[in-house]
Formats: C-alpha cells, structure tokens, sequence
C-alpha cells in the first residue's frame, strides 16, 4: 500500500486534509470521492497525491506539489 495526500483547495489557501492508503492514485482518487467529496464546499478542490516526501507550503498558503507526480483532483464548482 502507498499513503497519498489529500489537500482541500479552497480560494484563500490549501491545507492537508488527510493522508490515506491505496494501492495507486486511481484506487486513491475513488476512497476520497466516496467518502469525502460529500463534505467539499462551493469552489472546493481536492488534490491527492503520493506521499513521497515531505509536504511543503508556498509562503501564500498553496501547497508545493512536486512536478513529476500525477496527480487527481475531486471539485465542487
């Protein structure tokens, strides 16, 4: 199993909403739309993405998601 990132998006600022195991970001993608995407407000994103290295935040609040990873949005617009 790998741990992703789940980062809510919202229009201020990102923050970590929870990491979760899967066995691919597919696999990832589906938990969070099952269980969390109920709980995204109006304008809303999540990004998920592998746990790799550390998480790390723009001095704007945006999280810093590594270029050579993929990575799969949930939204609420």
């Amino acid at each position: 199993m790998k741990k992703f990132y789940v980062i809510r998006s919202k229009k201020e600022s990102d923050r970590l909403d929870g990491i979760i195991k899967a066995n691919n970001i597919e696999e990832a993608h589906e938990e969070v739309k099952e269980n969390l995407s109920s709980s995204l407000l109006e304008g809303e994103i999540f990004l998920i993405f592998e746990n790799l290295e550390p998480l790390s935040f723009e001095r704007d609040g945006r999280v810093i998601v590594p270029s050579d990873k993929r990575v799969a949005t949930i939204g609420r617009l």
